[in-house]
């Protein structure tokens, strides 16, 4: 794990944004993980200099691996604040730019659709950008909305990968999902850096295991 990535790992602790739910009765699981943004949130513990460590993470990822796209796209809301961030970063690259999708909340469903009136280009070449990946259920309405204006989807990347089966879905549908860490890298890592027991850690684990 290279300096970048540790330094972005612990902010994460440090900001409280990792959280142990060891003693919680309410909590679904053993630890919490919250990349929600302070002001937008009330419950966000995070700031735009925050995104903008996590966005270099993704950032550096992304190039190293020689994507190639024109356009990036959020999937909404969560992936909002990191790929606003990336677009800062990447400024000085030509032809870059943020392709956007709306997300509508039904009483029975979420819907990801395209946004009304916005100029989307056929044939674009376009990467989707979340903070995390769960199931995959958001990230495939993301692709089929995009699909929808004829869009090329290149890719999605994410920050963390829960590892809940949905790059192995994305994957059946033709597509690849890129993970900064997978929840165990950070796990790992939280323990070997003595931020969490190994206590702690066996629970959290077995918890994935059981997922």
């Amino acid at each position: 794990m290279n300096e970048l990535l540790k330094r972005t790992a612990d902010m994460i602790f440090e900001k409280g944004a990792f959280k142990l739910e060891l003693h919680n009765e309410n909590a679904n699981a053993p630890f919490s993980i919250n990349l929600k943004k302070k002001v937008y949130h009330k419950e966000g513990l995070l700031e735009a200099k925050d995104f903008n460590l996590i966005a270099q993470c993704l950032f550096n990822f992304i190039c190293n691996k020689h994507l190639l796209f024109n356009g990036i796209a959020a999937i909404p809301w969560t992936g909002e604040f990191i790929t606003r961030e990336i677009m800062d970063i990447a400024s000085k690259l030509n032809n870059l730019r943020l392709v956007f999708l709306n997300k509508i909340e039904m009483a029975q469903e979420t819907l990801i659709v395209p946004v009304p009136n916005f100029s989307y280009f056929i044939g674009h070449k376009v990467l989707l950008i979340n903070d995390s990946i769960i199931k995959g259920n958001m990230e495939i309405k993301a692709i089929d909305a995009l699909l929808c204006v004829e869009q090329e989807i290149i890719g999605i990347v994410v920050f963390i990968d829960y590892k809940q089966g949905a790059k192995e879905k994305i994957g059946e549908i033709g597509y690849s999902v890129h993970s900064i860490f997978t929840i165990n890298q950070l796990l790992d890592y939280y323990y070997k850096s003595g931020k969490i027991g190994k206590g702690e850690y066996i629970k959290c684990i077995d918890y994935l295991l059981l997922s």
